[in-house]
């Protein structure tokens, strides 16, 4: 049991390793992109895990929703990549960046 043996943040790196995998896994066997949605990525994670978790998050080349409570993290995504960011406060949203037009391929 993960939560016996593992810190909170363990347990978060290890369970978004597990989607990881099985999003790399259906994207080869099955030809399909997945949407990967994350709540509140940076608790229980320090700056340099929250960063290798972003890397691995865009090597797969999906879709994700990630959201945040802090602006650390933000400020260190690459923005050459399709990265928007938004604040929702009370029910309104406000875009803090437009998405770059810029892809991989």
């Amino acid at each position: 049991e993960p939560a016996e043996l593992l810190s909170r943040g363990q347990q978060k790196l290890f369970f978004l390793a597990i989607t990881l995998a099985q999003i790399s896994m259906m994207q080869e066997l099955q030809k399909h992109n997945s949407i990967l949605l994350i709540d509140d990525l940076s608790s229980e994670l320090d700056y340099s895990h929250q960063m290798l978790a972003i890397e691995a998050i865009q090597s797969l080349n999906i879709q994700s929703f990630i959201t945040a409570i802090n602006s650390e993290m933000s400020a260190s995504l690459d923005k050459e990549n399709r990265v928007g960011m938004f604040h929702v406060k009370q029910g309104e949203v406000e875009a803090l960046t437009a998405l770059s037009t810029t892809s991989n391929t």
